[in-house]
This record gives structure tokens, C-alpha cells and sequence, in this order.
């Protein structure tokens, strides 16, 4: 099933559906504090999980020249690098991550 949403829309609740579990906040309460719906959020992160689960998942970064940038992986790793670090080295490391994730659950 193909999102059919706009991309902004799919990009606001990415952006919530990572964020609520690493807020420590139960999904209730992240959502009362951000102002959103616990249905639409429900809706949503069925919607996400579900659009094509055989698909890699996407992983966005976004360096900052403020902070060190952390990647946490599924099973609980995590990579944390300066902000000063090359993009292409990054992706690639990420993606060498994926890799040996999806071969190694």
C-alpha cells in the first residue's frame, strides 16, 4: 500500500513517530504536549509501520553545527559523531549498519 499522503504531511509524523519514544514520554502524554491527536498518532504509526514492511526503512540525518550527531540503531546502538563529519562517510556507515542488521536480526 503506498502512502498517499504529501510528503510534508509524511514527514511531520516521521519526525513525531521518532521522537515520541526517545522523549521517554508515554504516547499520551508526547502527544498532549505537542498538541496532536493519540487516534492520529495511532493512525499514523500503523499507517508508517505498515506501508511497506518488506522495504528498508529510510533514515534520515541531519548534522548539526551545533551538537554531535547520535544515530541509534534498532537493537540499541547507537553512533554518536561531530557534527563536522562527512555526510558520504556517515550514509555509508549507516547503510553497512542496515546491511548487517537485516542479514543478522
Amino acid at each position: 500500500m503506498a502512502l498517499s499522503s504529501s510528503p510534508e504531511k509524511v514527514l511531520f509524523w516521521k519526525k513525531h513517530l521518532e521522537a515520541q519514544p526517545q522523549s521517554g514520554q508515554t504516547q499520551i502524554a508526547y502527544c498532549k504536549q505537542h498538541g496532536i491527536s493519540d487516534k492520529a498518532f495511532t493512525y499514523w504509526k500503523r499507517r508508517m509501520g505498515s506501508a511497506n514492511p518488506t522495504a528498508k526503512q529510510s533514515l534520515f540525518v541531519q548534522l548539526s553545527d551545533r551538537r554531535p550527531t547520535k544515530v541509534l540503531f534498532p537493537g540499541g546502538a547507537v553512533l554518536e559523531c561531530d557534527s563536522g563529519t562527512d555526510p558520504i562517510w556517515l550514509g555509508s556507515i549507516i547503510s553497512e549498519a542496515q546491511t548487517r542488521t537485516a542479514r543478522h536480526p
